[in-house]
């Protein structure tokens, strides 16, 4: 995944409060919310011996109302660090930065979308927040991908060839 500098460095070209971008990198990365990179993987939990799956959207959403974060920029710098950690992920696999940054913008998408069509979530977590709050919450998180794909597109793709331009000096 990209060094935090990277996600930190992302953040303030797209106008993001340091400490905001700081705690939701936490979150997202500690594996103190369900699982490590929750939002792009999904958790396991269980609930009276029964395994259950948790969207990591949702898990993320969950997290940060649990820590009283859940805010306009918590979710830009969510949407943000799924997308940066994505496209860490695809850029060797993608012909080019902006197949790359395509490629995660839809993915993260669908992966938003699929959250807010199911019910497990809701199911497997005693989530103090109602489904209709995780989706309305969800629907802004995927408003905000859109605005962050438009509105800062340069910014995006200098962040994009920062990220490749590591994995080049780590090979």
């Amino acid at each position: 995944m990209p060094s935090h500098n990277i996600h930190k460095l992302c953040a303030s070209l797209i106008g993001l409060p340091e400490d905001v971008a700081s705690h939701v990198d936490i979150v997202i990365d500690s594996g103190t919310c369900f699982v490590h990179d929750v939002g792009l993987e999904d958790a396991v939990t269980f609930i009276n011996e029964e395994a259950c799956i948790v969207f990591g959207v949702h898990a993320a959403i969950y997290c940060l109302y649990r820590d009283e974060k859940l805010s306009e920029d918590s979710l830009k710098a969510l949407a943000l660090h799924m997308l940066l950690d994505c496209i860490d992920r695809k850029a060797e696999s993608s012909h080019g930065s902006g197949h790359a940054l395509q490629r995660c913008l839809n993915f993260i998408e669908n992966r938003v979308r699929v959250a807010m069509s199911s019910n497990t979530s809701s199911i497997c977590i005693h989530y103090p927040l109602p489904k209709q709050l995780l989706d309305s919450y969800s629907l802004k998180l995927l408003k905000i991908i859109r605005s962050i794909a438009s509105a800062s597109r340069n910014a995006l793709e200098k962040c994009v060839n920062m990220i490749s331009e590591g994995k080049h000096k780590k090979q």
